[in-house]
C-alpha cells in the first residue's frame, strides 16, 4: 500500500490526474494515444506513467508492438480509502483568525451538512450500482 505522502506527491501533478481520468474513461491506452489526447510528448507521458507504475496505480501489458496502460483499480481504491481517511471532512479544523466561536460552530454545522449530503449522494450511487450488478447476475 502506498504511503500518504507518496500518493499526494504523485497526484500533485495535474498531468497525472488527467492520465487517470483518460484511462478511467477509455480503459486501455498507449503512450502515443495519451500523448495526443494530452498534447504533450510521448517521452513526457512515459515519465508520468513510470512514476504512476512505481506506486502500482497503472499497469501495462504488451499487445504486439503496442503497450497499452490501464488503471490498477484495486490500488486506486486503496489509495482513495487512504486519502478519505486523511481528508474525511474539515469539521475538526481550527479557525485561528479570532472569529467568534458561535460563528465557527455554525460554519462547522454547515460543513457537516454539506459533507452529509455528499455522502448520501455517494451511497445512492453505490446502491444503484449494486442493483445493476445484481440484475446482471440474475440474467
Amino acid at each position: 500500500m502506498c504511503k500518504p505522502h507518496e500518493i499526494f506527491k504523485l497526484l500533485g501533478v495535474s498531468t497525472r490526474l488527467k492520465i487517470i481520468k483518460l484511462l478511467k474513461k477509455h480503459g486501455h491506452l498507449g503512450v502515443n494515444e495519451l500523448s495526443e489526447k494530452l498534447d504533450i510528448t510521448p517521452s513526457a507521458v512515459s515519465q508520468h506513467l513510470k512514476a504512476m507504475k512505481e506506486l502500482n496505480l497503472v499497469k501495462n501489458h504488451r499487445d504486439g508492438y503496442r503497450i497499452p496502460y490501464s488503471l490498477n483499480l484495486n490500488m486506486l481504491n486503496s489509495c482513495r480509502e487512504m486519502m478519505d481517511s486523511v481528508c474525511e471532512c474539515d469539521c475538526h479544523s481550527h479557525n485561528h483568525n479570532g472569529k467568534d466561536k458561535k460563528m465557527n460552530k455554525i460554519s462547522d454545522i454547515k460543513k457537516l451538512k454539506r459533507y452529509k449530503k455528499k455522502l448520501q449522494s455517494k451511497i445512492k450511487k453505490i446502491e444503484d450500482r449494486i442493483k445493476k450488478l445484481e440484475k446482471k447476475k440474475e440474467v
